[in-house]
């Protein structure tokens, strides 16, 4: 996917949907795609551009988790000349992360939201994956690293591709959502999960991996007890001692880049 300017991305929603109006970002962004929202014939439709690789695997997943009756997007392939995306319908519900912000949560029912995910995360681990497409895509490593391509330069995507598959492909590897994390979950004003967003964090990795990236952004503080409710749910044991000491290694480069991110400012 080239790095376009936002409205040649407008203008291809355009030239595909003429009745295409108020294109416009979602109010949470994804990290690495560009979205969009566009109104179209009273409904409207999220568009994420994204690699043909990528888009094919994900309808595959949608197809997959969808027959498992695991809520999330059921997404349609489109291309324009080079460029392709996923387009889905819009969910009118906000995002775990819009509620925190708003701070109309208690933290039971943010605990609750993350219990509701780490059950759709079990129901998952117990799909058996099958291949997404051409060029398989089956690891997360291996999507990580397609999807990362896109944003980063290739030396650092392979350095960060290096230890992603050193600490996701080791053990019993199952498919999992592998970014649970407060903007990935939409949810009802009265905490209900409904549903899971990020098709392309979908592939197989080890548990212990999917538990430590769904932990490193949870806002609460009982990291242990969320552990022990996944092994409760499955009957599997987890590495918990790897996953609380990645939790507080990754905790450790965030605060650190805030450091630097907050000092370039003032520096500059």
């Amino acid at each position: 996917m080239q790095d376009n300017y936002e409205d040649f991305y407008q203008h291809i929603i355009k030239v595909a949907y003429p009745a295409a109006t108020d294109i416009r970002h979602p109010t949470v962004r994804g990290g690495v795609c560009p979205m969009f929202l566009a109104d179209i014939n009273n409904s409207t439709k999220v568009f994420k551009f994204n690699t043909r690789e990528i888009a094919y695997r994900n309808r595959t997943i949608s197809n997959l988790l969808g027959d498992h009756d695991i809520n999330v997007p059921q997404t349609t392939v489109c291309a324009y000349h080079s460029e392709w995306f996923e387009r889905y319908d819009y969910c009118l519900d906000k995002t775990l992360f819009e509620y925190i912000q708003a701070d109309t949560l208690t933290k039971q029912q943010i605990e609750n939201v993350y219990k509701q995910a780490l059950d759709k995360q079990a129901q998952m681990s117990e799909i058996k994956p099958i291949m997404f497409g051409p060029n398989s895509l089956l690891e997360y490593p291996d999507v990580f690293a397609a999807s990362m391509r896109q944003k980063l330069s290739p030396w650092l995507v392979d350095f960060y591709a290096y230890f992603v598959r050193i600490l996701a492909t080791r053990g019993d590897m199952r498919l999992m959502h592998n970014d649970i994390n407060p903007k990935n979950l939409l949810i009802t004003p009265d905490a209900q999960l409904t549903k899971m967003l990020d098709l392309d964090s979908v592939a197989t990795a080890n548990e212990s991996f999917a538990l430590l990236m769904a932990l490193r952004h949870y806002p609460l503080d009982n990291q242990h007890e969320m552990i022990e409710y996944y092994q409760d749910k499955t009957g599997r044991k987890v590495n918990e001692k790897a996953i609380m000491h990645g939790i507080k290694i990754l905790d450790t480069l965030r605060n650190a880049r805030r450091k630097f991110d907050v000092h370039f400012i003032r520096t500059k």
